[in-house]
């Protein structure tokens, strides 16, 4: 591997570190009361395809949360954009 200035972060996929899958909720996560509707909307498109394939669960909640929030604000402030030039 070449040395660069980031190499350091670079973590090889046979590192060692555990391929253990968390087990997935039994029901559907609910999304927060603090995401507005439009991050709430993308919630529930997201959440129901890692649903469907088993993939989430209570621990992903806060990610899953602030990962639509910040989709919802970037959708919200490019239409702004968009309206103001």
């Amino acid at each position: 591997m070449q040395d660069t200035p980031h190499s350091a972060a670079v973590i090889p996929l046979h590192s060692g570190y555990s391929t253990h899958t968390a087990i997935p909720t039994q029901a559907p996560l609910e999304p927060p009361a603090w995401l507005s509707p439009l991050a709430r909307r993308h919630w529930a498109e997201i959440a129901a395809s890692l649903n469907k394939h088993n993939i989430i669960n209570e621990l992903d909640q806060d990610l899953l949360a602030v990962y639509c929030s910040t989709f919802a604000r970037f959708i919200e402030l490019d239409e702004r954009l968009e309206q103001t030039g």
